[in-house]
């Protein structure tokens, strides 16, 4: 049983979204360009160094998305502080 996330899959719906909100002006008028990142998350080394990579390397204005342990989270919020847009919910069932 293939009980995953496709990053694939994913990236190319976020792509679509953001292929859309341009044709449409963007954000006030300018236009969204991504950054993708994958990590393995279960490996909180990967998720820091995908957060130092967007942020450091990669500039990235945003972040959509994000991680669901205290440390790469706080690789966001505490040292890099871009704005963040979680996109992790927890289901009560």
């Amino acid at each position: 049983m293939n009980v995953g996330v496709n990053p694939k899959q994913q990236q190319s719906a976020v792509q679509a979204y953001i292929d859309d909100l341009n044709a449409h002006g963007g954000i006030n008028g300018r236009s969204v360009q991504p950054v993708f990142r994958t990590y393995d998350v279960t490996n909180e080394n990967d998720m820091r160094s995908a957060c130092l990579s967007l942020t450091q390397a990669d500039k990235v204005f945003a972040v959509i998305g994000g991680f669901s342990v205290p440390t790469p989270t706080r690789c966001l919020v505490e040292a890099n502080r871009p704005p963040t847009h979680p996109t992790i919910s927890t289901n009560p069932d």
